[in-house]
């Protein structure tokens, strides 16, 4: 992996980062992306809060690196709506190179 991207979800831990293609990583670095830990405490997932609506009446909704990179970056929609789940298909969390994202069902 040594021409992929690190985008850091931690100023205090460099050991906690996702590996992003060369063409996602500027797009990648507007945003401060923090660490999100499953329930179990086995995985961790980068993700960003976005604000939306208006001063009055604002929302606040978390963006997950690894679906930007799939919707936004890729522009890839889900192929059914079962489809509700981006996966990463080495099964590192981590590993948001557009080679190893797919969209899975959760039965998947």
């Amino acid at each position: 992996m040594t021409d992929d991207c690190r985008i850091y979800g931690s100023d205090r831990d460099e050991t906690l980062f996702a590996v992003v293609d060369p063409v996602d990583y500027q797009w990648a670095l507007q945003w401060r992306w923090s660490p999100k830990w499953s329930r179990g405490g086995t995985k961790v997932y980068l993700r960003r809060v976005a604000h939306e609506g208006t001063r009055v009446c604002r929302v606040q909704r978390t963006v997950w690196l690894h679906r930007e990179i799939v919707i936004v970056r890729m522009g890839i929609v889900p192929p059914t709506p079962e489809h509700t789940m981006v996966d990463h298909e080495d099964g590192d969390e981590m590993n948001c190179r557009r080679i190893n994202l797919r969209w899975a069902t959760p039965s998947m």
